[in-house]
């Protein structure tokens, strides 16, 4: 009996450290919405590990989210997570969620088109500037840990929804990558910046290097088209830079 009670005691510890080690790392963040269609809102969310960590299986891929069976809070196509939105401090009807990507690591980001039915005046034209919503997106018991924290659509609105998601990609992975530069410059002193600013010279040219096409295959060095592969090395660099060593900061 001892030994039972302290098998199932260790099974327990173990699990709640998988719970604390994976809780809390988890970001789903809007980067674009698509009013044209209201009171039916198109938002393209990115979710991501920004916890760092064992670079690992990704907790999606096409494959395994076609297997998913449909259910009210899993819409297909891809219903592989659970989608809710507040707004107004209200839950809203998920209509659809998709998962537009196929990553092939734990580190790479995740890209969803979720579409929902928002409670608007659908008379007014501009109802939607001081909108705002809530994202909880839930995977295998673990959510986002900014769920909590509103996202102002008017902020990501596009008059020209993209639906080409390499260049939604390629431009987000810049995106990510200046702040993570910006915020790493911020915590060195003058000599460090400037050897971080030289060495990110240094990466631009080899990352262009790396990706160039070949004339004759229109495919990088790596094998993958210039857009994969910028995408890829571009999202590998914001994250070193946002995952550098505490002890090479002030």
């Amino acid at each position: 009996m001892l030994r039972l009670f302290r098998s199932v005691w260790i099974l327990l510890v173990a699990m709640f450290s998988i719970v604390v080690k994976a809780e809390g790392t988890m970001v789903a963040t809007v980067l674009q919405a698509d009013f044209t269609r209201d009171p039916e809102v198109r938002l393209l969310v990115r979710v991501a590990d920004v916890g760092g960590g064992e670079v690992s299986v990704p907790m999606a891929s096409r494959s395994d989210c076609h297997k998913r069976i449909k259910s009210p809070d899993r819409p297909g196509p891809d219903p592989c997570f659970s989608v809710g939105i507040t707004e107004d401090q209200q839950p809203r009807n998920i209509i659809q969620q998709t998962l537009l990507n196929d990553p092939q690591l734990s580190t790479d980001p995740i890209y969803l088109e979720i579409v929902y039915r928002s409670e608007v005046n659908e008379s007014d034209p501009t109802n939607h500037h001081g909108r705002s919503a809530l994202l909880r997106i839930e995977e295998n018991g673990f959510y986002n840990w900014n769920d909590e924290a509103e996202q102002a659509l008017a902020d990501v609105e596009l008059q020209a929804y993209s639906h080409d998601l390499l260049d939604v990609e390629l431009v987000d992975a810049d995106a990510r990558l200046n702040a993570a530069y910006r915020d790493r410059m911020a915590r060195l002193d003058e000599a460090k910046q400037k050897g971080l600013r030289e060495a990110q010279r240094v990466w631009i040219k080899f990352r262009d290097a790396e990706c160039k096409p070949d004339p004759k295959s229109d495919r990088s060095v790596s094998g993958d088209s210039t857009e994969q592969c910028l995408i890829r090395a571009t999202g590998e660099r914001a994250r070193q830079l946002a995952l550098a060593p505490e002890k090479y900061k002030n």
